[in-house]
């Protein structure tokens, strides 16, 4: 039954390639896949529950998820298997896909490169397979995303006592608890990678074996160029050992816990030392400690809480709804760190009876990163608070199990229709976080979230504009950003024939209302000879996904208004954007 519903969510996506701009996946993807995607969800949780429940074979465990492993590699795929060209070209994706076309041309990284890891495997994927750049653009962050789970296992296994409890962490893995899923970013694919990293030193700590910390010390000195910060996360899980066992030499009923091997200190040495040489030689080190400084002694400084409150009042005084926004957009995260937060005191119970070592050390990592982030929310640094929530949410998914055990067991075991309504409730919940998951995870109107859906049209569109352009031309527009677009068309050689475009210097984005509440024509705001660079996208976001803004930012009545504007003329249109010269003299 599973795989009829395998073949036939696939054979849907199949049929209903994309052959234009989407402003979201939901709406244009068919509502039967969504529809067996459900029923999928709906038996991989109840078979896990009531497996798990009833202490039956580990097949019908492995059954159950295997079903939502098949969901999960179901949704993630959308985009790929329906055809998109490019996800996120406006945006940080297309940075570092212009940093891996300058590896595969000079073939040395360049002295800013703060991520190598990931350029280093996309191009050796390139040149071993003998694919395209764009292949490994949309495939490698499925293989990141795919393994996840199967990091995510080892490291549960580890830390869950019981079966039960794992069984009930884990399902929450395939419910898209993460951020920035198929973002083709370094960022996303260390997330990704952290629990392996986290399993080889849990292992070295428990079992003191030297194989493990051997494995350990390299999967964190590659975490460190991968991405900086998960090499901190790391440090600070390593800490939170110390910091526990330190604590626990107290004697609890007679007992002394064993202080913590020597192997993990030397995992933590290697780590730190690391990541301090790498940062140091890179301009983040001097940005970072000026920031520190800024605002230590200045009492004006901007700091990152600075940046949240304003987008805060700022979606508020738009009608949008901060509030509404933040529950749809981490809803499911808030979810699993409020259960860990509740199962605070049977870990303390635990614990002074001389059980759950693993919890409380988990339980201390997951303290030190909200001080750490707290501590990140009163300065302004590249690395914003919220960027731990990942890490945050990879910790408490230990406590979803460990909390929903505890509060439900002596209810499930109990004979008659209690239990029934009990385990039915128990996969309510886990049914409603799915959904919740599901929504929240690729961008639409429901989270408020333009679409990184990216065409061939606005691609090559953008080629013909710098192609039939002079080198002295400034370009404007809203998300059709020249200098991400010139990563992607062309190679280092070719953007130094025209480096301005690069540098950003010669883009601005176009007044709100396109300046017409001030003046008749739009030539009027630009002193110089613009391409003004409109995409599908631009014009729908306003429709679909934030109408609130329209009357703040850009109305449909705009952009009507645009293309009949005499002082605009409009040179080229592909059906994906179009562009408009505004020839200033």
């Amino acid at each position: 039954m599973i795989l009829t519903i395998y073949s036939s969510s696939l054979l849907t996506l199949l049929h209903s390639q994309s052959d234009r701009y989407e402003f979201s996946i939901y709406h244009y993807t068919p509502t039967a896949f969504w529809i067996l995607v459900a029923i999928l969800t709906f038996l991989g949780i109840s078979i896990v529950i009531i497996s798990a429940q009833k202490g039956s074979n580990s097949k019908f465990l492995v059954l159950g998820f295997a079903a939502l492993y098949i969901m999960y590699i179901l949704v993630l795929s959308i985009t790929v298997i329906r055809g998109y060209y490019f996800w996120g070209g406006f945006g940080d994706p297309a940075f570092h896909f212009g940093e891996i076309k300058d590896l595969l041309v000079d073939g040395h990284l360049s002295d800013r490169n703060l991520y190598p890891m990931a350029h280093l495997i996309s191009a050796e994927i390139c040149l071993i397979l003998n694919t395209t750049l764009l292949d490994v653009h949309r495939l490698l962050p499925l293989v990141f995303e795919y393994l996840f789970p199967l990091y995510v296992l080892l490291f549960l296994r580890e830390l869950s006592q019981k079966k039960i409890e794992f069984s009930y962490s884990y399902i929450v893995v395939f419910a898209f608890i993460s951020d920035w899923y198929i973002n083709f970013t370094p960022n996303a694919f260390a997330n990704f990678y952290v629990p392996i990293v986290l399993f080889l030193i849990v292992k070295t700590y428990l079992d003191f074996d030297k194989i493990y910390a051997f494995l350990a010390s390299i999967a964190s000195f590659f975490s460190v160029f991968l991405h900086p910060l998960s090499a901190v996360f790391i440090i600070l899980f390593i800490l939170s050992i110390f910091i526990y066992e330190y604590f626990s030499r107290l004697k609890l009923k007679g007992v002394v816990i064993n202080r913590a091997p020597k192997m993990v200190q030397y995992v933590l040495l290697i780590t730190i030392i690391s990541l301090v040489f790498w940062l140091y030689s890179h301009y983040i080190w001097g940005s970072t400690i000026s920031s520190i400084y800024s605002t230590l002694v200045s009492e004006t400084s901007e700091t990152a809480i600075n940046d949240i409150v304003t987008q805060i009042s700022n979606a508020n005084a738009s009608g949008l709804g901060a509030i509404d926004i933040i529950l749809k957009r981490y809803i499911v995260q808030i979810i699993i760190i409020g259960t860990a937060i509740l199962s605070l005191p049977y870990i303390l119970r635990d614990i002074y009876n001389g059980d759950s070592r693993t919890h409380m050390v988990t339980y201390v990592a997951l303290f030190l990163l909200v001080f750490i982030a707290a501590v990140l929310s009163l300065v302004k640094m590249s690395y914003g608070p919220l960027r731990n929530i990942h890490y945050m949410v990879l910790l408490s998914i230990v406590f979803l199990g460990y909390f929903l055990n505890k509060f439900f067991y002596k209810k499930t075991i109990e004979a008659g229709l209690k239990r029934y309504l009990t385990l039915g409730t128990v996969i309510f919940i886990y049914c409603t976080i799915f959904i919740l998951g599901t929504l929240a995870l690729y961008p639409s109107g429901y989270n408020v979230v333009t679409s990184l859906h990216t065409t061939e049209s606005e691609v090559s569109g953008m080629e013909h504009i710098f192609t039939h352009s002079d080198a002295s031309s400034l370009y404007s527009g809203i998300t059709l950003t020249p200098g991400r677009y010139y990563d992607l068309i062309y190679s280092p050689k070719e953007r130094k024939l025209n480096p301005q475009i690069s540098s950003y210097s010669n883009f601005s984005h176009p007044p709100y209302h396109f300046n017409y509440e001030k003046s008749v024509e739009l030539i009027e705001h630009y002193p110089k000879s613009t391409y003004l660079n409109i995409a599908n996208r631009d014009i729908e976001r306003f429709i679909f996904i934030v109408p609130a803004l329209a009357k703040h930012e850009y109305s449909i009545a705009d952009f009507y208004r645009l293309s009949n504007d005499e002082s605009a003329n409009k040179v080229f249109m592909n059906g994906g954007m179009y562009s408009m010269y505004i020839e200033t003299g």
